[in-house]
């Protein structure tokens, strides 16, 4: 079963993906990252990390948040 992550706290939507930085080595083909990038629970955020860059992205209406520190990574 997917690991769930917290719903947006904008929209309250359940349907949010985790964002990955920096520059990721391509998933090995049938692993379980592959399948969480395909299904699109794992987004790819970009290569340059400020140190303050979102956690999750809310695929309903976009917005990005950083995660609260009583959440497991």
């Amino acid at each position: 079963m997917p690991k769930r992550f917290p719903p947006c706290d904008s929209c309250g939507s359940e349907d949010v993906a985790r964002i990955i930085w920096g520059l990721p080595v391509p998933p090995k083909p049938g692993s379980q990252m592959e399948r969480d990038v395909n299904e699109g629970r794992i987004v790819y955020g970009g290569c340059a990390i400020s140190g303050n860059d979102p956690d999750f992205r809310c695929k309903a209406c976009g917005h990005e948040w950083r995660q609260s520190p009583n959440v497991d990574r």
